[in-house]
């Protein structure tokens, strides 16, 4: 496995962002084990974002307006 520190990894990729190079020292300068734990959070990130999409109305819904906004 490849091990890679954040300080040499921001050394040799000057654009490295922080959120990478805190990756990295999760994984214990383990580059494959940081790519894995990334992905794990996309994924719980696009499903969260799924969960909250289906919360969403995009309908119409035939009725009366709530008695607060009714017009007197």
């Amino acid at each position: 496995m490849a091990q890679v520190s954040g300080d040499e990894a921001a050394r040799a990729l000057p654009g490295l962002d922080a959120d990478l190079t805190a990756y990295l020292e999760a994984a214990g300068g383990d580059a494959h084990r940081a790519l894995a734990l990334a992905l794990e959070d996309l994924v719980r990130l696009e499903r969260a974002l799924e969960a909250a999409r289906r919360l969403v109305s995009y309908g119409y819904a035939r009725g009366g307006l709530p008695t607060v906004l009714k017009e007197p």
